[in-house]
């Protein structure tokens, strides 16, 4: 085992340590499984980390870091667009689709956020500090372009997160999970999903509240 400290050294444990997150949860993997795992000197894990608590920070840290550069990267809108053209299909669909990608890269320690944060401390916050990144830059172009038509946005909010986004995150985190339990193709599921949640998410999100007369 390696046990001095190199370039990717604190790449490789922190790997190690998501995957027996995601395996054992965070409180049933010890630090001595995830140096077996990374195959390393535990002291060099301690080099890195401090605890195994300072572990699951760094990766939640580099998730939220990531979804703030993946959000840079998406499709830019001009500023003086309406509604209409704001939510039109096919930035809808591609906006849809890019944050599925984007969990789907992500799944094992998505899986581990949203066990930690059913805890007393709720992950300190990591959850929804992830839902409001996703949501807040729609509301502030909704309230743009409204000038504050769409009065009830707290309403509008709450339903973004509670009927969009975290079925989102739970379809990503278990739809795999539940298939193979009911033996059936994953590819298939998600296809269908995939087909009603933009089905839902046109209807309500943007004929019923954004775009309705």
């Amino acid at each position: 085992m390696d046990s001095k400290p190199g370039k990717n050294s604190e790449q490789i444990i922190l790997e190690a340590a998501k995957e027996l997150f995601a395996e054992k949860g965070f409180d049933g993997a010890r630090v001595d499984e995830i140096a077996k795992r990374a195959r390393v000197n535990k002291a060099l894990i301690y080099y890195y980390f401090e605890s195994k608590e300072k572990i699951l920070g760094e990766l939640m840290l580099g998730l939220v870091k990531e979804l703030k550069e993946f959000k840079d990267q998406l499709i830019v809108v001009p500023e003086d667009s309406d509604l209409k053209q704001f939510f039109n299909e096919e930035r809808k669909d591609a906006l849809i689709f890019n944050y599925f990608k984007f969990f789907e890269k992500h799944k094992l320690l998505l899986q581990i956020i949203m066990a930690e944060s059913l805890k007393g401390d709720g992950s300190k916050g990591v959850l929804f500090e992830m839902l409001s990144f996703a949501w807040e830059d729609t509301m502030c172009r909704i309230k743009q372009m409204t000038g504050g038509a769409v009065s009830e946005f707290e309403e509008l909010s709450t339903a973004a997160v509670f009927f969009a986004l975290l079925p989102m995150l739970n379809f990503v985190a278990f739809g795999e999970k539940w298939a193979k339990y009911n033996g059936l193709d994953f590819s298939a599921v998600e296809a269908g999903y995939y087909r009603i949640f933009k089905k839902i998410y046109h209807d309500y999100f943007v004929n019923t509240v954004l775009l309705e007369e």
